[in-house]
C-alpha cells in the first residue's frame, strides 16, 4: 500500500527534516520512494505521525501543561521544539555544519566546516534581479496589514513586508510602500493618505486570516469589501481597525524617509509611525506578564516570491551573563506592573 507524500515536502528544510527522520526510523531506501511521491506503508504513518504532532508544550511550562497549538493533521510541525537546535552548544563551539554529510545530530554544535559562497556585486544586478534576490534571502519578514483613510473619508489597507519594530519608547514601527508604476506620481494609496492624515492602524497577520489579507495586494477601490474583512471604528485614528486582526495598533505618523536610487529615482519610502494605542484579543494576551502569547497569536511572515511562512518550532535561548540577568530582572518588572493593573 502506498500513502501520497504530503507537498509540504518538496521543500528544501522538509526534506532535510524527512531525511533526518527516516535515518531515525532505519530505512534509506524510503527516500527513493519519497522522491517518487510515494511512501510504502507502514513507514509512510510513521512519517506522518512524526510530523504532526499531536500535543505541544512551551518550554516555559514547567508543570507539563500544554498551552502550545494542539497539532492536527496538516500541521507538519509542532508550535515548540523540544529545543534548539544546537542543545549541547558550550561557549566557544561554534555552529555545526548545516548542510549534507558535515551535518552533526548529536546536538553539539562543533565541528563546522566553511561554506562555500557565490560573491554578488549588487551594482552589477538588475533592478529586477536585487529586488527577488533581496526578498529570498532576508527572510522571515514580518507583514505590517495597514489600514489608512483619505481626505475623502476613503478606506485603503494593504499589507508591506518591508516592515518592522523600530523601537521600544515610544513603541516604534515602520513599512516601507514602493513606487508603484499604477499610482499617480508613483505613490500608492497608503503612503498618500498617511501622509497628508498623519494616521494609520497597524495589524499583525496570523494564519487565520492570512489569505484574506493577501487579498488586499489587490488595486480595488474598497479592499475590506474585496477581501471579506470587516471595518470597526478606532478610537484614536480615523482609519477603521480590522476586527479579524488579534493584534490592532493605532499609529501616529513620526517621520518619513525617501529612498531614492543612485540616479535620485524615488524606489520607497520608509514610514516611521508612534503607536498609541493597541488592541489585543483576549485570547493571545497574557495579563499576569503583559505579553502577547505567540502561539496563539499564530503570525505568519514572508519570505521569497509569493511563500509565507507558518511560526512553527519556536525555542527559548537565554541570553548569556549579566546582559540575561539583567534581562530577565526586566521581564519580571514588567509581569510585575501588568499584574498590577488587573
Amino acid at each position: 500500500v502506498a500513502a501520497p507524500v504530503p507537498a509540504v515536502w518538496a521543500d528544501s528544510n522538509c526534506a532535510m527534516m524527512l531525511s533526518r527522520v527516516v535515518a531515525s526510523i532505519g530505512g534509506s531506501s524510503v527516500l527513493s520512494a519519497a522522491a517518487a511521491g510515494t511512501v510504502a506503508l507502514p513507514v509512510g504513518m510513521l512519517l506522518h505521525r512524526a510530523l504532526t504532532t499531536t500535543t505541544t508544550t512551551s518550554p516555559e511550562d514547567d508543570d507539563g501543561d500544554a498551552t502550545g497549538t494542539s497539532g492536527t493533521d496538516g500541521d507538519w510541525l509542532s508550535f515548540w521544539a523540544k529545543s534548539s537546535p544546537c542543545p549541547g552548544y558550550q561557549p566557544g563551539d561554534g555552529a555545526a555544519a548545516p548542510f549534507g554529510a558535515d551535518s552533526n545530530d548529536s546536538g553539539g554544535c562543533s565541528g563546522h566546516q566553511p561554506l562555500s559562497h557565490v560573491t554578488l556585486d549588487m551594482a552589477s544586478l538588475s533592478v529586477s534581479a536585487k529586488y527577488f534576490f533581496a526578498i529570498s534571502a532576508v527572510t522571515p519578514r514580518p507583514i505590517a496589514l495597514v489600514s489608512t483613510q483619505s481626505a475623502e473619508g476613503v478606506n485603503n489597507l494593504a499589507p508591506f513586508s518591508y516592515s518592522g519594530l523600530f523601537s521600544h519608547d515610544p513603541v516604534t514601527l515602520g513599512f516601507a510602500p514602493v513606487t508603484s508604476r499604477a499610482k499617480p506620481g508613483g505613490i500608492k494609496d497608503t503612503l498618500r493618505n498617511v501622509v497628508a492624515s498623519g494616521e494609520c492602524v497597524v495589524h499583525i497577520i496570523s494564519d487565520w486570516y492570512v489569505d484574506a489579507a493577501n487579498h488586499t495586494c489587490g488595486d480595488f477601490e474598497d479592499e475590506f469589501a474585496a477581501s471579506g474583512l470587516t471595518p470597526i471604528p478606532s478610537e484614536t485614528v480615523s482609519p477603521p481597525r480590522v476586527a479579524e486582526a488579534a493584534i490592532q495598533l493605532e499609529c501616529k505618523l513620526r517621520t518619513t524617509v525617501d529612498l531614492p536610487n543612485h540616479a535620485g529615482d524615488p524606489v520607497s519610502t520608509l514610514v516611521l509611525v508612534e503607536v498609541i494605542r493597541a488592541h489585543v484579543a483576549d485570547h493571545v494576551y497574557d495579563k499576569s506578564k503583559g505579553v502577547v502569547l505567540v502561539d496563539k497569536l499564530r503570525p505568519v511572515s514572508r519570505l521569497g516570491g509569493n511563500t509565507y511562512a507558518q511560526t512553527r518550532g519556536c525555542f527559548d535561548l537565554a541570553r548569556p551573563g549579566l546582559v540575561g540577568e539583567q534581562r530577565e530582572k526586566a521581564a519580571k518588572e514588567a509581569a510585575a506592573e501588568a499584574a498590577a493593573k488587573q
